[in-house]
Protein backbone atom coordinates (compact mmCIF):
# COMPACT_ATOMS: atom_id res chain seq x y z
CA UNK A 1 0.00 0.00 0.00
CA UNK A 2 1.35 3.18 -0.71
CA UNK A 3 -0.30 6.67 0.43
CA UNK A 4 -2.09 9.07 -1.68
CA UNK A 5 0.16 11.77 -0.88
CA UNK A 6 3.12 10.07 -2.17
CA UNK A 7 1.91 10.73 -5.67
CA UNK A 8 2.02 14.05 -5.54
CA UNK A 9 4.69 16.20 -6.87
CA UNK A 10 6.59 18.24 -4.03
CA UNK A 11 6.75 21.46 -5.11
CA UNK A 12 10.37 23.07 -5.52
CA UNK A 13 11.87 25.38 -2.76
CA UNK A 14 14.17 27.55 -5.40
CA UNK A 15 14.05 30.17 -7.88
CA UNK A 16 15.35 27.83 -10.74
CA UNK A 17 12.97 25.48 -9.60
CA UNK A 18 10.03 27.94 -9.82
CA UNK A 19 10.69 28.96 -12.93
CA UNK A 20 11.01 25.40 -14.57
CA UNK A 21 7.65 24.20 -12.36
CA UNK A 22 5.90 27.85 -13.16
CA UNK A 23 6.77 27.37 -16.96
CA UNK A 24 5.81 23.80 -17.29
CA UNK A 25 2.27 24.90 -16.26
CA UNK A 26 1.98 27.26 -18.95
CA UNK A 27 3.22 30.93 -17.12
CA UNK A 28 4.95 32.54 -19.60
CA UNK A 29 8.50 33.63 -18.09
CA UNK A 30 11.32 35.64 -19.20
CA UNK A 31 15.04 35.74 -17.82
CA UNK A 32 18.22 37.90 -17.39
CA UNK A 33 21.10 37.28 -18.09
CA UNK A 34 22.07 36.03 -14.68
CA UNK A 35 18.84 33.32 -15.40
CA UNK A 36 16.41 35.32 -12.70
CA UNK A 37 12.65 35.52 -13.55
CA UNK A 38 12.24 39.06 -14.54
CA UNK A 39 8.58 39.01 -16.12
CA UNK A 40 5.71 36.51 -15.90
CA UNK A 41 2.94 36.38 -17.73
CA UNK A 42 -0.06 33.94 -16.86
CA UNK A 43 -2.81 33.94 -19.23
CA UNK A 44 -5.13 32.11 -16.52
CA UNK A 45 -5.14 29.13 -18.49
CA UNK A 46 -2.59 26.91 -16.14
CA UNK A 47 -5.40 26.06 -13.58
CA UNK A 48 -3.05 26.17 -11.24
CA UNK A 49 -3.70 25.67 -7.27
CA UNK A 50 -3.37 28.36 -4.76
CA UNK A 51 0.19 26.88 -3.32
CA UNK A 52 1.11 26.91 -7.24
CA UNK A 53 0.70 30.38 -7.08
CA UNK A 54 2.62 31.33 -3.86
CA UNK A 55 5.89 29.50 -5.39
CA UNK A 56 6.08 32.70 -7.80
CA UNK A 57 7.23 34.76 -4.35
CA UNK A 58 10.28 32.80 -5.18
CA UNK A 59 11.03 35.03 -8.26
CA UNK A 60 12.00 37.74 -5.75
CA UNK A 61 13.87 39.67 -9.27
CA UNK A 62 10.39 39.89 -10.87
CA UNK A 63 10.01 43.41 -12.25
CA UNK A 64 7.15 43.12 -14.31
CA UNK A 65 3.77 40.75 -13.95
CA UNK A 66 0.38 39.90 -15.59
CA UNK A 67 -2.36 37.67 -13.66
CA UNK A 68 -5.15 36.78 -15.74
CA UNK A 69 -8.47 34.82 -14.06
CA UNK A 70 -5.92 33.76 -11.02
CA UNK A 71 -8.81 32.07 -8.44
CA UNK A 72 -7.25 33.57 -5.65
CA UNK A 73 -9.27 35.18 -2.21
CA UNK A 74 -8.19 37.82 -0.78
CA UNK A 75 -5.74 36.61 1.75
CA UNK A 76 -4.01 34.31 -1.20
CA UNK A 77 -2.31 37.25 -2.80
CA UNK A 78 0.49 37.01 0.45
CA UNK A 79 3.57 36.03 -2.37
CA UNK A 80 3.46 39.74 -3.77
CA UNK A 81 4.86 40.73 -0.56
CA UNK A 82 8.16 38.84 -1.53
CA UNK A 83 8.95 40.60 -4.77
CA UNK A 84 10.69 43.46 -3.81
CA UNK A 85 11.65 45.16 -7.41
CA UNK A 86 8.46 44.51 -8.51
CA UNK A 87 7.41 48.16 -10.98
CA UNK A 88 4.59 46.35 -12.89
CA UNK A 89 1.26 44.82 -11.84
CA UNK A 90 -1.84 43.56 -13.82
CA UNK A 91 -4.57 41.40 -12.51
CA UNK A 92 -7.22 41.30 -14.63
CA UNK A 93 -10.74 38.78 -14.40
CA UNK A 94 -9.96 38.01 -10.86
CA UNK A 95 -12.87 36.26 -8.90
CA UNK A 96 -11.97 35.36 -5.94
CA UNK A 97 -10.59 38.69 -3.93
CA UNK A 98 -12.95 41.87 -2.71
CA UNK A 99 -10.90 44.18 -1.29
CA UNK A 100 -7.51 45.84 -2.85
CA UNK A 101 -6.23 45.39 0.14
CA UNK A 102 -3.62 42.66 -0.63
CA UNK A 103 -1.98 45.16 -3.61
CA UNK A 104 -1.20 47.94 -0.56
CA UNK A 105 2.61 48.49 0.37
CA UNK A 106 3.88 47.25 -2.80
CA UNK A 107 6.99 48.84 -4.67
CA UNK A 108 4.45 49.30 -8.08
CA UNK A 109 5.09 52.15 -10.36
CA UNK A 110 2.33 50.82 -12.47
CA UNK A 111 -0.90 48.77 -10.94
CA UNK A 112 -4.03 47.92 -12.83
CA UNK A 113 -6.98 45.59 -11.72
CA UNK A 114 -9.12 45.07 -14.63
CA UNK A 115 -12.30 43.08 -15.14
CA UNK A 116 -12.05 41.71 -11.33
CA UNK A 117 -15.83 40.91 -10.96
CA UNK A 118 -15.16 39.39 -7.87
CA UNK A 119 -15.01 42.74 -6.19
CA UNK A 120 -18.57 43.64 -7.44
CA UNK A 121 -19.70 40.23 -6.95
CA UNK A 122 -18.47 39.40 -3.22
CA UNK A 123 -19.48 42.78 -1.93
CA UNK A 124 -23.19 42.67 -0.96
CA UNK A 125 -23.08 45.87 0.63
CA UNK A 126 -23.03 48.32 -0.82
CA UNK A 127 -21.09 50.87 0.84
CA UNK A 128 -18.38 47.84 0.73
CA UNK A 129 -18.31 48.00 -2.58
CA UNK A 130 -18.65 52.05 -3.40
CA UNK A 131 -15.33 52.05 -1.41
CA UNK A 132 -13.24 49.47 -2.57
CA UNK A 133 -10.71 51.90 -3.83
CA UNK A 134 -10.04 53.17 -0.60
CA UNK A 135 -8.44 49.85 0.45
CA UNK A 136 -6.01 50.71 -1.46
CA UNK A 137 -2.62 52.31 0.42
CA UNK A 138 1.05 52.47 1.35
CA UNK A 139 2.01 52.21 -2.37
CA UNK A 140 4.98 54.83 -2.18
CA UNK A 141 6.03 54.38 -5.76
CA UNK A 142 2.74 54.53 -7.53
CA UNK A 143 2.67 56.11 -10.61
CA UNK A 144 0.22 55.20 -12.69
CA UNK A 145 -3.04 53.18 -11.63
CA UNK A 146 -5.47 51.85 -14.02
CA UNK A 147 -8.75 50.68 -11.77
CA UNK A 148 -11.56 49.56 -15.16
CA UNK A 149 -15.07 47.22 -14.39
CA UNK A 150 -14.30 46.99 -11.06
CA UNK A 151 -13.96 48.27 -8.84
CA UNK A 152 -16.91 51.05 -8.89
CA UNK A 153 -15.56 54.58 -7.78
CA UNK A 154 -18.85 56.11 -7.71
CA UNK A 155 -17.98 59.72 -6.50
CA UNK A 156 -14.80 62.09 -6.58
CA UNK A 157 -13.82 61.29 -2.93
CA UNK A 158 -12.47 58.22 -4.75
CA UNK A 159 -10.46 60.48 -6.92
CA UNK A 160 -9.62 62.49 -3.89
CA UNK A 161 -8.74 59.45 -2.19
CA UNK A 162 -5.96 58.34 -4.76
CA UNK A 163 -4.70 61.72 -5.37
CA UNK A 164 -3.89 62.27 -2.28
CA UNK A 165 -2.38 58.66 -1.19
CA UNK A 166 -0.26 58.29 -4.71
CA UNK A 167 0.73 61.92 -5.28
CA UNK A 168 3.08 60.37 -7.95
Amino acid sequence: FIPATSYAQTLPTDETGAITYLSDKGLSIKKNTDGHAVRLMSSGKAGMTTDEYQLIGLLTHLEQMGINAAPLADDEWRFLKSLPKLKSLAIWHGKGFATLEPFSGLPVESLTIGGCMGLRDLNKDADMLRHAVKTLHDLPNLKRVSLYHSPLSPDDSHLAHVAKSFPK
